[in-house]
């Protein structure tokens, strides 16, 4: 299968979306600086959910408070970059870690039902009675017989 060709973007569209592109680093410096400065919001949050949004808000204001005393900076703009890798990092490792654990719990698990079913089979090949009157202390032929056998046998 053929992917699609890409159209070429006219002149409107790349201006719209330099425009885009600059008020995009913006917000991601400052959610950058609210990151970074509130270690609430840097992990999962693991508070009260009802909450959130107040937390939120407060900490949006703050930030405000902060950017109008000291303007933003381009590092911002990565640090930010730099929180949302990690996070992604950390949601690719729990996930390749949740997939190992049930492969090796699937593993293990065929694992359990062949030596069962290789018990059964053995049981079922041992199952006649000459063998389990031997394990029983009782032997199906004298020791005479056996010799017998044995020397007519050569």
């Amino acid at each position: 299968m053929k992917s699609p060709e890409l159209a070429k973007a006219s002149e409107g569209e790349k201006l719209k979306n330099k425009i885009l592109t600059q008020r995009r680093v913006v917000i991601e410096c400052f959610f950058g600086r609210l990151v970074n400065r509130y270690l609430l919001f840097r992990f999962r949050y693991e508070l009260d959910h009802k909450f959130l949004d107040q937390d939120f808000y407060n900490c949006c204001q703050l930030t405000n408070q902060l950017i109008e005393a000291n303007a933003l900076v381009d590092n911002e703009h990565s640090n930010y970059r730099g929180v949302v890798w990690r996070r992604y990092r950390r949601a690719i490792k729990r996930e390749e870690e949740r997939r190992a654990a049930k492969a090796k719990s699937a593993r293990e698990i065929r694992k359990r039902l062949v030596e069962n079913q290789t018990k059964v089979v053995a049981k079922d090949a041992f199952s006649d009675s000459s063998f389990d009157d031997i394990h029983n202390g009782v032997p199906n032929e004298s020791l005479e017989e056996v010799n017998v056998n044995i020397s007519n046998s050569v």
